[in-house]
C-alpha cells in the first residue's frame, strides 16, 4: 500500500510540474522571448513590438559558434518562456544546454525554414552569386539566415506559431507576423533596386557569412579572407586575396568580431575599398535599420572605386 501511495504521489508531482511548464501565459503578462543572438531579437522586437518582452543571450561581440554561459545567462534562460535560435548548425554550444530547460518553448529557425520555407535557404557553396568556399559549418544549409530580410519575415511567422500556442487569447501574433513579412519583402525589394544602380557588385568578405545578404541584393562574393572564422588566414592566402581584391575592384567587408593585427596591417594597403559591417548589429535597435545600414555601407564601399 505504501508503495502504491508513493507511486501516486510521484505521479501527481510530475503531473503538476508538467502543467506548470505547459500552462499558458497569465492574462496581461507579456511572453518573455529570449533569442540567442541580437539580430534575432531585432526581428522579434520589430515584428511584435509591445506584445512581447525581448532579450538576447550572447553579447554582440561574442562568437555564436563558441560561448561560455555565465550564471546570469542561465537565469535568463530559466526565466524565459520562448527561446529563439538559429539552430545547432550555428550555435554549436547550445543543444546540450537547452536540454536542461524543459520549461522553454524552443524555436529552431533553421529547422522551420528547412521544413516549410526551404526555397529561401542557401546551401553552402551554392549561393547564386558566390564563388567562395567554406566548410566551417556542419549541415546542408548556410545558417547565417538572419542576413536576409525575406528570411527575417519567415522567422517572424515561425515564432508567431509558438507565441499563439503559449498565449492563445493574447495579441494576434499571426497577423503581426504577416504584416512584418510584407514589410520585409518591401525592404528587400527596395534594397535590391538600389544595388542594381551599382556598376561594380563584387564583395570579398572576412568569412563566409554574407551569402544571404549578397544573394538578396544580387552581389557577388568573390572570395573570403578566413576559411575558418576562428582561425587567422595564412600569408599566402592574404597575398592572393589582395591581388583578387585589386583586380576585381572588390569591396572588402570586415567584421569587428574578427580583427587581428595581421588583418589590420593587410587592410591598410592603398587602393583597397574596405567597409566594416557588424553581422551582430551591435549599434542598431531595429532590424530594418540594421539591414539598411549594411546596404548603405556596401553601396558606399562599391561606389568608391
Amino acid at each position: 500500500m505504501q508503495l502504491i501511495i508513493r507511486s501516486l504521489s510521484q505521479f501527481f508531482q510530475a503531473l503538476l510540474l508538467l502543467c506548470l511548464f505547459t500552462m499558458p501565459v497569465q492574462a496581461g503578462e507579456k511572453i518573455k522571448v529570449l533569442t540567442s543572438i541580437k539580430p534575432l531579437s531585432l526581428i522579434v522586437n520589430e515584428a511584435f513590438g509591445d506584445a512581447v518582452q525581448v532579450d538576447y543571450l550572447l553579447p554582440p561581440m561574442a562568437s555564436p559558434h563558441m560561448y561560455q554561459l555565465k550564471p546570469s545567462d542561465a537565469r535568463r534562460l530559466q526565466a524565459a518562456d520562448v527561446f529563439l535560435w538559429v539552430g545547432p548548425e550555428l550555435e554549436r554550444f547550445l543543444p546540450k544546454i537547452l536540454e536542461k530547460y524543459i520549461q522553454l518553448e524552443k524555436v529552431d529557425a533553421l529547422s522551420y525554414l528547412e521544413s516549410s520555407q526551404d526555397t529561401l535557404l542557401l546551401a553552402f557553396n551554392q549561393s547564386k552569386h558566390s564563388d567562395s568556399h567554406d566548410h566551417s559549418h556542419d549541415g546542408a544549409h548556410d545558417p547565417h539566415v538572419w542576413l536576409s530580410a525575406n528570411v527575417a519575415g519567415a522567422i517572424a511567422l515561425d515564432l508567431a506559431e509558438a507565441l499563439s500556442r503559449i498565449d492563445p487569447i493574447g495579441a494576434d501574433y499571426q497577423a503581426l507576423a504577416r504584416k512584418y513579412q510584407t514589410q520585409m519583402r518591401e525592404l528587400a525589394d527596395a534594397s535590391q533596386m538600389a544595388a542594381q544602380q551599382l556598376n561594380n557588385r563584387n564583395l570579398l568578405t572576412y568569412h563566409n557569412g554574407f551569402n544571404y545578404f549578397a544573394n538578396e541584393l544580387s552581389l557577388n562574393v568573390v572570395d573570403v579572407v578566413a576559411l575558418q572564422p576562428e582561425t587567422s588566414p595564412g600569408a599566402r592566402h592574404l597575398s592572393d586575396i589582395k591581388a583578387k581584391a585589386i583586380s576585381l575592384q572588390a569591396c572588402i567587408v570586415v567584421e569587428p568580431q574578427y580583427r587581428a593585427s595581421a588583418i589590420d596591417r593587410f587592410f591598410t594597403i592603398p587602393n583597397l575599398a574596405i567597409t566594416e559591417i557588424d553581422p551582430m548589429g551591435s549599434e542598431y535597435t531595429t532590424y530594418s535599420d540594421y539591414y539598411r545600414g549594411m546596404v548603405k555601407r556596401v553601396q558606399e564601399c562599391l561606389g568608391s572605386h
